[in-house]
């Protein structure tokens, strides 16, 4: 949607009909009440075969794009902590920074 009908939607306040929603992209998708509950059951099941960890990148590289520096700031945080100071090379990193000495790379280029 760009900024001109996103600005209209925003100062005029005007109610919308699921089907104009769905036309304005307001809405991904407009099913009758009646199927509401087997429709986000059926997506839901769909989600499910994708992997946890995946949709969690994916989730965060969305935020990270839309919420400027502190975005990227947190998803590379959660990339440091969820994939990053569990591997051999962190450890080894952090053992010879606490040692004052060189790295072995030995332990983490494998």
């Amino acid at each position: 949607m760009g900024r001109k009908r996103a600005r209209e939607i925003w100062y005029l306040n005007r109610k919308y009909s699921a089907k104009k929603a769905e036309a304005l992209g307001l809405v991904n998708e407009v099913v009758p009440h009646a199927e509401l509950r087997a429709r986000t059951e059926a997506m839901c099941e769909e989600l499910k075969k994708r992997g946890p960890q995946a949709l969690a990148a994916l989730k965060a590289a969305f935020h990270a794009r839309h919420n400027g520096v502190f975005g990227m700031s947190r998803v590379t945080i959660d990339h440091l902590v969820a994939n990053y100071y569990h591997t051999d090379e962190a450890k080894e990193m952090g053992r010879s920074f606490n040692e004052r000495q060189d790295p072995n790379p030995e332990k983490f280029y494998r």
